[in-house]
């Protein structure tokens, strides 16, 4: 059994030809004039320990402020390395938040909850003139 040590949101991830990770526009916010909004994509990007080169499954499952499943990876293969270290990228295209509101993250491994984080979808603040 492996453990997830951090996990969040970005608009990009990008691994180079020398398979360096560079990550783009990490959030835990994001702001739309009008609800439903458009998300045009997100990352979620875990790094996770455990017994060294073990193989496991995780999923990426996505939930609206109301309790609703909204989207799901699927189940994906996954290995750590020789070192018990390792790194899960899920895209997400097209998500459509309905609603203004915390949406939860929450990765599974095997099918059991293994972490979870929190994402606000939100209408800016504007000021008093």
């Amino acid at each position: 059994m492996a453990k997830v040590l951090w996990a969040f949101g970005a608009d990009q991830f990008i691994v180079d030809r020398a398979g360096k990770f560079s990550i783009i526009g990490i959030w835990e916010a994001v702001y739309a004039v009008s609800f439903p909004a458009l998300h045009p994509q997100l990352f979620v990007v875990a790094g996770w320990q455990g017994t060294p080169s073990a193989a496991l499954t995780y999923e990426i499952r996505i939930w609206t402020p109301g309790n609703t499943l909204m989207t799901t990876s699927g189940v994906s293969p996954f290995q750590l390395g020789p070192n018990g270290k390792g790194i899960s990228v899920a895209q997400f295209a097209g998500l459509q938040l309905v609603q203004p509101g915390v949406y939860r993250v929450e990765i599974m491994q095997s099918g059991v909850p293994a972490y979870s984080l929190e994402l606000t979808a939100a209408v800016p603040q504007v000021p008093n003139a």
